[in-house]
């Protein structure tokens, strides 16, 4: 399972966590009302 989750956050934002285009965030690129229905803060 952690390969997979690392080819995810590679390809959907190249592995950075911080990552924001002001519409999408974090290493797997959640939108906000994902983040919150995932139990984000």
């Amino acid at each position: 399972m952690a390969a997979e989750l690392s080819s995810i956050r590679q390809c959907e934002s190249g592995g950075n966590y911080s990552y924001n285009d002001g519409q999408f965030y974090g290493a797997y690129n959640f939108d906000l009302s994902t983040w919150h229905a995932a139990g984000g803060t």
